[in-house]
């Protein structure tokens, strides 16, 4: 069998979610041919998805050894990078990725979400809605674009953004949480209950949504379950959320 091969049936295991049977195959591909970029690369990524981020980079650095201008695994390194707080060499990396390839859409996306968690938000959006330009149904792009346009003081774009999204996909918890929070900031305490209603349906245990509802109870009258809200979230931990419940709770 070719070293092609064994990576093909790598991605076919991968996606079965058979983790050890992809890594036998992509280390049988580098035994055949211990020059093959697209392994390491492959070996990388299954490496990052069990959180073995450093040896992630260590294979991507190898994929891009044998092949440097390849862009995918670029992007990956970035991603990884970036992962590991080494967020300004992950930009750098995905960047590379971009410039290698520019229809890739993970690229483009990861770039603009590192953009934004380093709050330059003007290349955030520009990278952001290069990706979407390639993928307008991609939501996580799409999310961080509502919270990047909100960030710039945008909050019509921003609710805009969120609410196509949620069109599209309606069960993205992460972007019906914060159009919540954004219904709370513009006072609509109603719409705002509502969205972290339907938020605890799918993700019961999430601290942010438990805490914004608390707020969305008080706003509308209802101050003793908001009260007991907090209460129970102020037992949680020492986590931002509890905290916060508890420091309303003390000026209550």
């Amino acid at each position: 069998m070719e070293a092609r091969e064994h990576n093909d049936r790598g991605v076919h295991l991968l996606l079965k979610g058979d983790l050890e049977g992809a890594r036998a195959e992509y280390e049988a591909a580098l035994a055949i041919d211990p020059d093959n970029a697209t392994a390491f690369n492959n070996l990388g990524f299954l490496l990052a998805q069990q959180g073995r981020l450093e040896e992630a980079v260590g294979l991507y650095r190898k994929a891009l050894e044998i092949d440097p201008g390849r862009g995918m695994p670029f992007a990956n390194l970035g991603i990884a990078r970036a992962a590991l707080g080494q967020v300004k060499e992950g930009i750098a990396a995905l960047r590379q990725a971009a410039r290698l390839d520019p229809g890739n859409v993970l690229a483009w996306a990861q770039l603009g979400m590192a953009l934004f968690a380093r709050q330059d938000l003007g290349s955030a959006e520009e990278a952001l809605r290069r990706a979407l330009a390639l993928a307008p149904g991609y939501s996580p792009a799409r999310h961080h674009l509502a919270l990047t346009l909100l960030a710039r003081g945008r909050a019509d774009a921003a609710e805009a953004e969120l609410a196509r999204l949620l069109a599209g996909a309606p069960d993205y918890l992460p972007a019906r949480l914060d159009l919540a929070v954004l219904d709370l900031a513009l006072d609509r305490p109603e719409a705002a209950l509502e969205g972290l209603d339907a938020v605890l349906e799918g993700e019961p245990e999430s601290l942010k949504a438990r805490y914004y509802r608390a707020l969305a109870l008080g706003r509308l009258g209802r101050t003793e379950e908001g009260e007991a809200l907090l209460r129970d979230l102020a037992a949680e931990g020492d986590g931002k959320y509890p905290t916060e419940a508890r420091r309303l709770l003390g000026a209550s």
